[in-house]
């Protein structure tokens, strides 16, 4: 595969030291398409993904969780809703309601209400009162638009709950205090269906429970944005399987797995640009080569390609892109840095060192190219990003003929985990020059169909 992909992408001569390219993943290995290459296995809350815009549900799928006992929903609780995308505006004028989700057989439902044009959730009473219903001040949800919402129940004493709500991570005017006993009946969890009425439009990311765990507002808006949380995470489906009538739960324990269900004998995954690729928690996952075993030295180019999520995690410090550590005085590490807003391409050669940053604008959700560029012959260490110079520097070190570990998605086995999705990786023998390192990426935004604006 790689001297076809030499010819196709990299200027005349040059090659590709290491190739990994996200379709070639199976199971855990995810072998280099260079002859002689070194695979990378994943680990943890890596795993082939795809980049789906999730499900098209047409008024009669479900996505059923049978009985997931895991889910606790008498104490703290945070349930974040199936990001949604409708097909027409939904107000108090919408002829009918949709569904959204229900909790353990209905103990806790969520669905757009027709009469009101808000979010209702309903609270199933269980000491036989009245249920009660947490409602949106929000009563008109566009069209083609992304929403993701949230319900905080805070439980001060038993029968005492303090609800709140969130619309794309930002808080509502809601604080409601509900007289309630929540319990855990036997039953399903189910979403895109309330179970008297479904969602007719997209599901475009899976649902999220914290069970005994109250997020706040800034860790709900990093969700929003794609940003994994840890805390008490007892439910998460990503939706970017994109195959098949299976879900896979990927919290801790992966006890709530789904299935889609429904009238219809197939769900539409809603594609957009597919892409397959690396999926990573934030968490646990991570790609990483045998020990000293990847060629880091002489005059090397280091590509990235995927849609980078930790850029947007400020709370919780650097993320590390990748990282090739042969020794404590030689190393390439290329990393976000959300609380200055940049991604930086470290390298470090016999003690010396020289950073190039990259401070521009990401957009969620957007694929992006970053090439790093270790010149030994000029002594400049360079970042592109789509195909432009963000930063060179100078630099007077030299990165030894020690082999290198090679890690993808984290620093090293247990710190700064990334949460992106990886398309394609690689290594170039080779310092790229500016022109060329704009005419590759032009050539791998043209291969994968990316659409990056500008190449």
């Amino acid at each position: 595969m790689s001297a076809v992909l030499d010819k196709l992408l990299l200027p005349s001569g040059m090659r590709f030291r290491e190739l990994w390219d996200a379709q070639e993943i199976v199971g855990t290995k995810w072998p280099s398409g260079v002859p002689g290459g070194h695979a990378l296995t994943l680990t943890g809350g890596a795993y082939k993904a795809t980049t789906t815009k999730g499900l098209i549900m047409r008024g009669a799928e479900r996505v059923t969780v049978t009985d997931p006992a895991a889910l606790s929903i008498n104490d703290n609780l945070t349930v974040v809703l199936p990001t949604f995308k409708l097909e027409e505006l939904f107000s108090s004028a919408s002829a009918a309601d949709m569904g959204l989700m229900n909790l353990n057989n209905g103990a806790v439902i969520a669905r757009l209400n027709s009469t009101t044009g808000a979010l209702d959730f309903i609270l199933k009473d269980a000491d036989g009162g009245a249920d009660e219903t947490v409602s949106t001040t929000k009563v008109s949800w566009a069209a083609d638009t992304e929403w993701q919402v949230s319900l905080t129940l805070a439980t001060a004493a038993e029968g005492t709950i303090s609800a709140r709500l969130y619309i794309n991570g930002v808080a509502e005017a809601t604080n409601d205090h509900c007289d309630t006993v929540l319990t855990v009946p036997d039953g399903d969890t189910v979403y895109g269906y309330d179970l008297t009425t479904y969602l007719t439009g997209r599901i475009t990311r899976g649902p999220r429970v914290f069970s005994t765990a109250i997020l706040t507002a800034a860790e709900l808006l990093l969700l929003y944005k794609g940003v994994e949380e840890a805390s008490n995470l007892v439910l998460q489906h990503n939706l970017d399987e994109g195959r098949g009538l299976a879900i896979d739960d990927k919290a801790t324990g992966a006890a709530c797995d789904g299935v889609i269900s429904g009238t219809y004998t197939a769900i539409i995954w809603d594609y957009g640009v597919e892409q397959v690729c690396m999926g990573l928690d934030g968490r646990t996952g991570y790609g990483a080569s045998a020990y000293v075993s990847i060629n880091i030295s002489d005059d090397v180019t280091f590509i990235w390609v995927g849609k980078l999520k930790s850029t947007y995690d400020t709370l919780n410090g650097e993320k590390y892109i990748f990282t090739y550590y042969a020794h404590s005085i030689h190393y390439v590490r290329l990393r976000s840095m959300p609380e200055a807003a940049s991604i930086r391409f470290r390298v470090m050669g016999g003690g010396v060192s020289a950073d190039a940053i990259y401070t521009g604008v990401m957009t969620i959700d957007s694929y992006i190219i970053l090439i790093g560029v270790a010149d030994h012959t000029n002594n400049l260490v360079s970042l592109y990003a789509n195909g432009v110079l963000a930063q060179a520097t100078a630099w007077a070190g030299s990165v030894s003929t020690i082999l290198a570990r090679g890690y993808l998605g984290v620093l090293n086995d247990v710190t700064a985990f990334d949460s992106s999705m990886v398309v394609l990786h690689a290594i170039v023998e080779g310092a790229l020059s500016s022109k060329q390192a704009l005419d590759t990426s032009k050539a791998i935004n043209n291969w994968k169909g990316l659409g990056i604006a500008g190449l």
